[in-house]
């Protein structure tokens, strides 16, 4: 009997014994990243670069339709943190369960981004004002050994800007 369909051809040849990724309409499998920041890596318009530490760890998952989601995020950003009695410096720490890609982002700048809307600290310290929120995004492509994330973000009234992140799966 010949099999004429790739559909068949496919599940024959190896489906049946175990799961099949393909790069049409099945899910990929969930990925554990680290994404850190360490140095001059903070973006402050007017100012140039600031000094700042980060760290997010998540679970990323796709859906069939190509949206991702993070789950389990947990991070801690801090600003300058020789001199936490300024105005510029910050302590933002995070923690969301689940995070749904927008599915409305049109980048002008960071093309090759998923939009991850609301990414606020849930405990923030350091300057008069609190409060830290913004939007993380995060590299598509994520092939390679490491990709890149950035977090926008505004600190209460007079600190924000871009953190850029460097990320890594965890295996």
């Amino acid at each position: 009997m010949k099999i004429r369909n790739l559909f068949w051809t496919v599940v024959v040849a190896g489906g049946l014994t175990g799961p099949v990724d393909f790069a049409f309409g099945a899910a990929r499998v969930d990925q554990r990243v680290v994404c850190y920041a360490s140095g001059p890596t903070l973006a402050h318009r007017g100012i140039g670069l600031l000094e700042a530490t980060a760290n997010f760890e998540f679970v990323v998952s796709e859906n069939s339709e190509g949206l991702r989601t993070l789950k389990d995020l947990r991070g801690e950003v801090v600003t300058d943190p020789r001199h936490l009695e300024f105005d510029g410096s910050w302590i933002g720490k995070f923690r969301s369960d689940e995070l749904v890609e927008n599915p409305n982002y049109r980048p002008r700048k960071y093309v090759g981004y998923s939009q991850f809307r609301e990414v606020d600290a849930v405990d923030t310290a350091g300057s008069a004002e609190s409060g830290m929120w913004g939007n993380f995004l995060l590299e598509k492509d994520m092939s390679a050994e490491h990709f890149q994330a950035k977090y926008i973000f505004q600190a209460g009234d007079h600190m924000g800007g871009t953190l850029n992140l460097g990320c890594h799966r965890v295996r």
